[in-house]
């Protein structure tokens, strides 16, 4: 969990501070989360946390690199509380480690794409058959051209 309340320091769970791998209970500003934050993914954190001040919700997905300096994936959902004028007063919300599930996804698309070269040098052809689909029946771009 982590809680926001304008320039203030943040106010992180042991899960979180864990995420980071900084010490439990070290003040953090939002300024000091950012220099976690992947340099690639800064300006779309950063912006995303904008936006959120103005809109109410925050939701992104992006990387950080850890105090132990591990790359790791991370998403975070957050709901911004404004008080009766809409100034922005805090934010609510969480964060979870998704870098199992990012790094299975990059995998996944290096493999399928291997595997597409791989058919196409070979020339072979794959299909599948589908019971509860339309299209029922499925070729590769091999099989189409073997095929017809």
């Amino acid at each position: 969990m982590v809680v926001y309340a304008g320039n203030e320091f943040l106010e992180w769970s042991a899960e979180t501070y864990k995420l980071f791998d900084i010490p439990f209970g070290k003040s953090i500003t939002y300024e000091d989360m950012l220099t976690y934050v992947h340099p690639d993914d800064k300006d779309y954190v950063n912006e995303k946390w904008q936006m959120a001040t103005k809109h109410g919700e925050y939701a992104v997905v992006y990387r950080i690199i850890s105090a132990k300096l591990n790359i790791k994936w991370i998403e975070t959902f957050g709901d911004v509380v404004f008080d009766t004028d809409g100034n922005f007063m805090q934010a609510l919300g969480i964060v979870r480690d998704i870098t199992a599930q990012k790094e299975g996804e990059i995998k996944k698309v290096a493999l399928t794409k291997f595997l597409k070269r791989s058919q196409k040098i070979g020339k072979l052809g794959s299909w599948i058959i589908k019971a509860s689909s339309t299209p029922f029946f499925e070729l590769n771009e091999e099989a189409q051209i073997m095929f017809g």
